[in-house]
């Protein structure tokens, strides 16, 4: 074996060691990513169930139509707030 292979094999071997060391560092990188992202999803499905109970209550409590139509209109949209704030 010349020098010359002796050399590629080296530079081929430390191209296999650094790419397989990057990705250890980026596979803990997207488990990361991973938790914020499932964390923020049960945050706004617990702010959606929230919201559904509270107007739940309210048409619960209706007793007219009246209260019923305003218990529509208080919780009408709400998706679209929520959007906004979070």
């Amino acid at each position: 074996m010349n020098k010359l292979t002796a050399i590629l094999i080296l530079l081929i071997a430390l191209l296999v060691f650094d790419f397989a060391v990057g990705t250890g560092y980026a596979a803990s990188k997207v488990a990361a990513n991973f938790e914020e992202r499932r964390t923020e999803q049960l945050r706004r499905l617990d702010q959606r169930i929230d919201h559904l109970r509270d107007e739940k209550a309210c048409i619960q409590g209706a007793a007219t139509q009246d209260e019923l139509r305003t218990c529509r209109e208080k919780f009408k949209g709400g998706s679209k707030e929520r959007r906004k704030q979070s």
